[in-house]
């Protein structure tokens, strides 16, 4: 496990191998073939066919390029965890959210937080 990922406990045995089956399993459900992955992840095709393959493994600089163009968490693709294949929060809300205050305000008042604590 690489320092980006220090914060995710995943099992000491987990078995990484799941990793293909769930990007072609994402593919197959939104119907996407391997040129259109490596189009919209930016990555090269050749990337796509190997990992899909079992040649090449999805490393995190690779999961985090499949996350931001399909719109899945990386800790899904890596890990498997279910809660952050549909919503996952990545790097490019947190950075919106730490340099608008106006926005992390508005989502504060939308939860009703402020509400609770009187």
């Amino acid at each position: 496990m690489s320092d980006d990922d220090e914060h995710i406990l995943v099992p000491a045995d987990y078995d990484y191998s799941n990793r293909r089956d769930r990007l072609k399993n994402l593919m197959e459900e939104r119907k996407l073939s391997q040129a259109d992955v490596a189009k919209i992840c930016d990555l090269p095709p050749q990337y796509i066919n190997r990992i899909l393959l079992g040649k090449m493994d999805i490393s995190v600089s690779i999961a985090e390029k499949l996350s931001d163009g399909l719109c899945v968490g990386k800790e899904w693709i890596l890990y498997g965890l279910l809660d952050y294949k549909e919503y996952p929060i990545n790097g490019r809300i947190l950075s919106i959210l730490q340099g608008n205050i106006n926005l992390r305000k508005q989502i504060y008042e939308m939860t009703g937080e402020d509400k609770k604590s009187n």
